[in-house]
């Protein structure tokens, strides 16, 4: 059995940073995020409806001029009423 080695370069902090941002503008406006917030912010990201209380991001991280493949960070807000 061979064994094999693999690196991946992931920029976790300027996730982590994405992330912040997303859940602290979600606790302060609700539900519904204002697309001119979630274009500022610059990057790809997708937005699905898992249901009446949880919305789920994915990031993607995009570096023009990055040889590393795309990476992306799905991750989810859970609304209270």
């Amino acid at each position: 059995m061979e064994e094999y080695e693999f690196d991946q370069y992931v920029r976790l902090g300027h996730f982590y940073k994405l992330m912040e941002k997303i859940a602290a503008k979600a606790k302060e406006v609700g539900y519904v995020l204002d697309m001119d917030f979630l274009f500022s912010l610059n990057i790809r990201i997708f937005v699905f409806e898992l249901d009446n209380k949880i919305l789920v991001y994915r990031i993607a991280d995009e570096k023009p001029d990055s040889p590393y493949k795309e990476y992306f960070l799905t991750f989810g807000v859970k609304y209270s009423e």
